[in-house]
Parts: C-alpha cells; structure tokens; sequence
C-alpha cells in the first residue's frame, strides 16, 4: 500500500442538484457545478465539474467508515487563450459562482446512496 492511501470500501454516489436564480448575463453552456469528493484514486481529494444549472452525476468515492462527504458549488467554465511555451493554446478557466454547501453521505446502508443539492445563484 502506498504511503497516504486511502483503504475502504468504493461506493456508487448519486449527486443531484437545481439551482434558485439564473443569470442573464452568464450563457447557459457555462454555467455549472464542481462536485468535490474522495475518489477511488488512493483516497485523494477528486473534484469533477458538469454542466448545468441543474443537474445529475454518479460519482465513485471510497471510504473506511459508513459515511463520505460530498460538497458541491457553482462555477463558471470560461474558454481562454494563453501563451504556452511560445504557443497559444486554450485554457479551461473555472469562476466560483457560489458557496460550497457540504453533507455528509450514509453509504454503506443504502442500496443507492445519494446526495441532493439546492445552491442559490445571485447575479
């Protein structure tokens, strides 16, 4: 086992949320949301970002106890171009748009785990 790994158990996490408010300034394609969690990649903290003003995923988290946590906030996905090493590439950009709420998942006790979100956007 390598040093810091995480050892538990890996479980199927269902990640729901909808979102209060809209912007009418920010165009629908980027706007959505971070999900922050423990992956199955030694236990390492994981983030992946969807699409969407509301919205679902299905993320893998592992675990040595019969909880996990699962946060999830706003964000802005913006394309922009940079220089890199003499070329100019483009770059993913994420904005945070809204506070991380948290909670905590029971997973080993449920058949379908899951955790549903209602973030508030104020433009």
């Amino acid at each position: 086992m390598l040093a810091g790994c995480l050892t538990g158990n890996t479980y199927n996490v269902d990640v729901t949320w909808v979102t209060e408010g809209h912007s009418t300034s920010i165009p629908d394609e980027e706007m959505g949301a971070r999900i922050f969690y423990y992956g199955t990649n030694h236990g390492l903290g994981t983030s992946i970002w969807v699409p969407g003003y509301s919205s679902a995923a299905r993320v893998d988290v592992q675990t040595g106890t019969d909880t996990t946590e699962i946060c999830v906030q706003l964000e802005r996905k913006t394309i922009e171009l940079v220089e890199r090493f003499g070329h100019t590439v483009e770059e993913e950009v994420y904005t945070d748009l809204s506070e991380r709420v948290c909670q905590d998942v029971l997973v080993d006790d449920e058949d379908n785990p899951r955790a549903d979100f209602t973030l508030v956007f104020a433009e």
